[in-house]
């Protein structure tokens, strides 16, 4: 724990930039109405929000770094910076690769969205969705691509493969890889799941359309992040997260306006 401390900090920090930064898209997602803050004033109710992510991403990020050690999942450029040790070379190839992957895949999920599930989806839609602004939308991708990653990728996806190496006895380079494959989909149908009461309140209702449309567009690209996660490093699934956000929430969303 106490070697960990130094790179649980700085993740934290990180984290933490990111959960303050996403605000901003989270409000104009609201259209103008307030968000039930329980009579705290919005700016204190938004602050005591930051800070109780910053609590949890503390404890999660220094239970992930402490479980990682048998599972061989790494983030081997962050951590040779804080310990001061001989940086690892960087793969430029992966890195394309890394964004590359994220830019298909992020036409798949506009062409499956406005040809698939839009068409598909009967459910009334009381009011249309806010469209944020294209600098918050750029914001949202320190979110996407530090917070969310440290919650679903660190913690998450390698709790899973450490739970599964500590059932079987495997450990280090003896896991399976359909341990990691096990974990990647796990994670990711987790995060999917996490947006159904979301899409419950977006649409007034949940069928077999809206559930297949919020799990399948937001698993697409998570299975590409897992497996970069696993074979490369979380430093390529945050840089590759974060150009699919770039190209999400700013480059399609400012053409689609």
């Amino acid at each position: 724990m106490r070697q960990n401390l130094p790179l649980t900090l700085l993740l934290t920090l990180l984290g933490t930039i990111g959960a303050a930064a996403i605000l901003p898209y989270q409000l104009a997602l609201l259209g103008g109405k307030l968000p039930d803050t329980g009579g705290l004033p919005l700016p204190a109710a938004l602050a005591l929000g930051v800070v109780q992510q910053a609590v949890l991403l503390f404890i999660l990020t220094a239970a992930a770094l402490k479980l990682q050690e048998r599972t061989l999942l790494d983030l081997p450029y962050l951590r040779a910076w804080v310990s001061r040790t001989p940086q690892p070379p960087v793969s430029r190839s992966w890195m394309a690769i890394g964004i590359a992957g994220s830019l298909i895949g992020c036409l798949l999920i506009a062409l499956l969205d406005a040809y698939v599930f839009t068409p598909a989806i009967e459910a009334p839609q009381a009011d249309p969705i806010p469209r944020p602004a294209w600098w918050q939308g750029l914001l949202a991708m320190f979110y996407g691509g530090i917070t969310e990653e440290l919650l679903l990728r660190l913690f998450a996806m390698t709790l899973i493969v450490w739970l599964l190496s500590k059932i079987t006895g495997r450990t280090g380079a003896r896991i399976p890889s359909g341990y990691f494959w096990c974990a990647i989909l796990l994670s990711t149908l987790l995060f999917g799941i996490g947006h159904l009461p979301a899409a419950a309140g977006l649409y007034g209702t949940l069928n077999g359309v809206i559930v297949a449309r919020i799990l399948i567009l937001n698993g697409l690209l998570g299975i590409w992040f897992g497996y970069l996660y696993w074979k490369k490093g979380l430093e390529y699934a945050m840089v590759s997260h974060m150009s699919a956000d770039l190209c999400l929430h700013v480059v399609f969303a400012s053409i689609s306006s």
